[in-house]
């Protein structure tokens, strides 16, 4: 156990214990998905409430929108999973953690929890906003607005950390991924994510999870699929025209993985599209500037979207 996690291990398993005590769990496509569902919990939820699936990024959790259920849950229904092997969703997968096998995931998800077939807003953060192109592409008539913090579609304006490019290596990098994936190591990569320096039992709080060999070997195995992940971000951008409805994409200034210039390059591909950049905000936007995201969410939703 690193020496981060037992400093801080009493807090971190509070904090979790309490995020994660009114969530539930279902069987997608043969893996335990957990997830918080604020239908389960609220009153004043009726038919036409807005429905919000947040999707976070990698190595993360759901625990990335806590701020949003605070702030949203009785006003909208938020749906907010961790993705299969991560959090508190199983770890050993029934299928490679190629990023195709995610979003059939994400599809079959969603058509469980909601059987009325209704439009969602979605909100998704690194991988999580891949996905949710992804989505948008494939379905249109089920996406209302989407609203992605500091999402590297726009791949040639990346600086990527070290480590994920050693991970896609042939035959080596899965392993030596899993063996050196250690919750002490990344720890110190989230915190470099951000611009000013996180509480560490909020870095504790993700990383905890690592202690876990089938979770730093699920890291692993999705990290090697790097490749594959370069040909699923070409496809999404082929056919980003196909996506009809608001796109608000926000990015932090001092991101030091993304280049300023992808922002505009991003929102010129949509005919309704903004975008903003927020002063003294990092790579790990909706931790850094949660009252922006709450913000730009409910614009989104009561139409002052970009249009």
């Amino acid at each position: 156990m690193s020496v981060l996690a037992e400093m801080t291990d009493p807090q971190v398993t509070q904090r979790l214990n309490e995020f994660y005590l009114d969530h539930q769990s279902v069987i997608i496509e043969g893996v335990e998905t957990v997830y918080y569902d604020s239908l389960s919990k609220s009153l004043s939820h009726h038919i036409d409430t807005p429905i919000v699936v947040a999707l976070h990024g990698i190595p993360l959790s759901g625990y990335l929108y806590r701020n949003l259920i605070s702030d949203l849950a009785q006003e909208y229904r938020l749906i907010i999973p961790d993705l299969p092997g991560f959090g508190r969703s199983q770890k050993r997968l029934t299928w490679p953690a190629k990023p195709k096998r995610y979003i059939s995931w994400l599809s079959s998800f969603l058509e469980e929890v909601l059987p009325e077939k209704r439009k969602v807003y979605l909100v998704g953060h690194d991988f999580g906003a891949i996905l949710a192109l992804s989505w948008a592409q494939h379905k249109p008539e089920m996406t209302a607005g989407l609203l992605l913090t500091n999402t590297y579609l726009t791949i040639e304006y990346l600086y990527p950390p070290l480590w994920p490019i050693t991970a896609a290596i042939p035959i080596l990098g899965s392993s030596l991924t899993e063996h050196i994936g250690s919750a002490r190591l990344i720890s110190k990569l989230l915190k470099n994510s951000f611009y000013a320096d996180p509480d560490p039992v909020l870095l504790a709080c993700y990383t905890d999870v690592y202690h876990q060999k089938d979770a730093r070997r699920l890291l692993a195995n999705y990290l090697w699929h790097t490749n594959k992940m370069l040909n699923f971000i070409w496809q999404i951008r082929r056919g980003l025209s196909e996506i009809k409805c608001p796109v608000i994409f926000l990015f932090g200034e001092k991101d030091k993985y993304l280049r300023q210039e992808s922002c505009e390059k991003l929102a010129s591909y949509f005919k309704r599209s903004a975008y903003r950049l927020l002063p003294n905000v990092g790579y790990q936007l909706p931790d850094e500037a949660s009252e922006v995201v709450t913000a730009e969410l409910k614009a989104l939703i009561v139409g002052n979207a970009p249009s």
